[in-house]
């Protein structure tokens, strides 16, 4: 199997409804920013409003109760995901920034019932998620390699994760993700714009 992504243009992968975009900035509201960490680590790109649209058309689809989404960074898609739809969430993320332990700690206060952070590398996080399942779905937006997405569909895999949804689907954006997804040869139920909606276990 050879996948050959969608391209967008840049204009049609980030245009979004004046409606989304007041609703993104009114869900971010209070989270961290990306002005320089107190760590001086870099702050990788964050979602978006233009996000928002595939976001909802995936739980359209999949209507996920329980969800695992690997890649925290400042909690903005987390923050949307507690928005938008009743769904519990666990985040994993290895980051030891300030600003990702204060996105963290804000949706664990706004959320106590459906929000969990586990701070931890996702190559050894699974013996701390097999307790947490099962899973509807697995969110893949962090270590955007192909090492790093490769292990990320193990851990969907071995949660037995129906669906799994990536960020950053488009090459320019994630060199790792379709290599990972064609050596697990999974099945493609949907591209939008950036993301994938993709079948993990039937």
């Amino acid at each position: 199997m050879s996948l050959k992504p969608h391209i967008p243009s840049e204009e049609e992968l980030r245009s979004a409804s004046k409606e989304d975009d007041d609703l993104f900035w009114d869900i971010i509201d209070g989270m961290p920013d990306h002005s320089p960490d107190v760590t001086g680590q870099p702050v990788p790109f964050s979602c978006g409003s233009h996000s928002l649209r595939h976001m909802r058309k995936m739980l359209e689809i999949v209507k996920p109760t329980n969800m695992l989404e690997i890649g925290f960074n400042l909690g903005w898609s987390a923050a949307t995901w507690m928005t938008i739809s009743d769904t519990k969430l666990v985040s994993v993320d290895i980051s030891t920034r300030t600003s990702t332990m204060l996105g963290a700690k804000r949706l664990e206060a706004k959320y106590p019932d459906r929000f969990q952070f586990i701070r931890c590398d996702s190559k050894l996080v699974l013996p701390h998620l097999e307790t947490l399942g099962p899973f509807d779905l697995v969110f893949v937006d962090g270590d955007h390699s192909f090492e790093g997405i490769d292990n990320d569909i193990q851990v969907a895999l071995a949660l037995n994760a129906p669906y799994i949804f990536f960020d950053d689907w488009i090459p320019k954006y994630g060199p790792g993700t379709v290599p990972a997804i064609e050596k697990h040869n999974l099945e493609i139920i949907e591209q939008m714009g950036n993301m994938v909606l993709t079948k993990g276990i039937s």
